[in-house]
């Protein structure tokens, strides 16, 4: 049988070398990674999409729930709150009686305990300016004043110094209280005082009037609680705000009038003097006339009696509360 000779061989395998060298051309690789590329990308970009969509209907699945849950929460929470009103507005009807009845009692305890407390301070007075000295005779100076005054002695129970400042080098500032036999002892004394600044003039009281060399100014008060004291301190200041007519104290018991006409009404604590309406500010008409008594309101302010519509007296407090 003949063999094939070795040309036919090598063309075969030259022909077999040609096609596989045609196969594996650089266009054919080319194309193929431009390919790959593009299918990659469409990979990438579809898996985006297709998350994107999972995550946003996720999101409104959540937030749907979310809001549900609160809406659930939040007429949970008002029917609990209308149910608790309910049963508030219940108890308040059913010991509104009691209430009152208790608010009543504990105003008029407290105003028991005020009046005793007032009672204890009903016959003292408290002299402000008079100068420490070593040794001194109170007792003595408040004779002194009395005869430089022209008017008659009290029925003196006690005079006592206070405790003054204890970071002040002298007891100059510390008050002198001055405690007579009666209430009405220390009323006519104060009437006097005031009688005797109207007849002469005179807006102050000053030391020399008690034997000292001085000019200097002095003032007696009305020894007041501590309570009465506050509510003083307010409706004076009140009364610089020009939203109160005047303020003076009776008695121990404080006293306002909103306008000039007006009655005197009793203030027993902060929570009533808060209650008051106050006038507005004085037109300027009111403040010419403010101007042209001005002396007569200074005088006033330095316990010269007062007196309203119905006859009521009382003092004005001096500036040194």
């Amino acid at each position: 049988m003949p063999q094939p000779s070795t040309r036919s061989k090598a063309a075969q395998g030259g022909s077999i070398g040609n096609v596989s060298s045609y196969s594996s051309s650089p266009r054919t690789t080319l194309l193929n990674q431009q390919l790959d590329g593009k299918i990659a990308a469409m990979e990438t970009q579809l898996t985006k999409q297709i998350t994107d969509a999972i995550v946003g209907q996720i999101n409104t699945i959540i937030s749907s729930e979310v809001s549900k849950s609160i809406d659930q929460i939040k007429l949970m929470f008002s029917t609990q709150l209308a149910d608790m009103q309910q049963e508030i507005d219940q108890l308040k009807q059913q010991h509104a009686a009691s209430i009152d009845t208790f608010t009543k009692e504990l105003s008029f305890i407290k105003n028991k305990i005020s009046q005793q407390e007032n009672s204890v301070v009903a016959t003292e007075l408290r002299l402000h300016g008079v100068p420490f000295i070593e040794n001194e005779d109170l007792t003595h100076l408040v004779k002194t004043l009395c005869e430089s005054l022209e008017i008659t002695v009290p029925d003196i129970d006690n005079v006592k110094r206070l405790r003054g400042n204890p970071n002040r080098p002298t007891n100059t500032d510390a008050p002198i209280i001055i405690k007579l036999k009666t209430p009405q002892a220390k009323n006519k004394f104060l009437f006097d005082v005031a009688d005797f600044k109207q007849k002469n003039n005179k807006t102050h009281l000053l030391l020399n009037q008690m034997g000292f060399e001085s000019d200097a100014k002095i003032y007696i008060n009305e020894q007041l609680t501590k309570q009465n004291h506050n509510i003083l301190k307010s409706a004076v200041r009140l009364k610089k705000q020009n939203r109160l007519w005047s303020v003076y104290t009776r008695r121990g018991m404080i006293y306002v009038k909103r306008q000039r006409n007006d009655n005197a009404v009793c203030v027993r604590n902060i929570d009533q003097l808060d209650k008051i309406k106050t006038k507005n500010h004085l037109s300027a008409n009111q403040n010419n006339e403010i101007r042209e008594t001005e002396e007569e309101n200074e005088m006033q302010n330095n316990n010269v009696s007062c007196v309203n519509q119905s006859g009521f007296r009382g003092f004005e407090q001096s500036a040194s509360l």
